[in-house]
């Protein structure tokens, strides 16, 4: 009898575990020109790109401050508690990494939003916004072409998530921003 008690508990264990996602694989999302390693267990969201598409153009147009550079969105992954877009910007005139993230987060400080400080890594600049009940970390890369710098495209990838979670979120977020690259 304690045999199959123990065997059940065990297949209970396991079965909580597979649904809390640490049994999911890695799988490398190709989105035009960067690429991302996630869990599988995200999958497309077409619909979501129209309004997020709409929130951005309301967000610049109610900054104090404008904007030097269009954003596009590109992409949109989503699972049960996490929604990743990727959001693409080519300039209109010629910048830095740095000066594509400072002008992003003032654009959101001016509409209102609290952010963190810009954070640094080897690849990318990252910072993190509160946008109602959600916080989104903010991750941008910068994709040089051989064309020269006046021709270089930045990418944001935005990782949100409810605000309750995202410090339980944060380690997860930068691993996956980490895992980005792009041509």
């Amino acid at each position: 009898m304690k045999k199959v008690i123990s065997l059940l508990l065990i297949a209970v264990l396991m079965f909580s575990l597979a649904s809390c996602g640490l049994f999911e694989s890695e799988k490398v999302f190709e989105i035009e020109g960067l690429s991302i390693t996630l869990t599988n267990g995200f999958s497309e969201n077409d619909a979501m790109l129209e309004d997020l598409q709409q929130a951005y153009t309301d967000l610049m147009n109610n900054a104090d401050y404008t904007l030097s550079f269009p954003l596009e969105a590109v992409y949109y992954l989503e699972n049960a508690n996490i929604g990743i877009s990727f959001l693409r910007c080519v300039p209109k005139a010629p910048s830095g990494l740095d000066l594509f993230k400072d002008g992003l987060r003032q654009g959101y400080l001016s509409a209102g939003y609290e952010t963190s400080e810009s954070k640094k890594e080897d690849d990318f600049r990252y910072f993190d916004v509160e946008i109602g009940d959600g916080k989104v970390m903010l991750a941008c890369y910068e994709a040089e072409s051989d064309q020269g710098a006046s021709n270089n495209v930045f990418w944001v990838v935005q990782f949100a998530c409810d605000s309750r979670y995202f410090s339980s979120y944060t380690e997860t977020f930068l691993n996956w921003a980490k895992s980005v690259t792009v041509e």
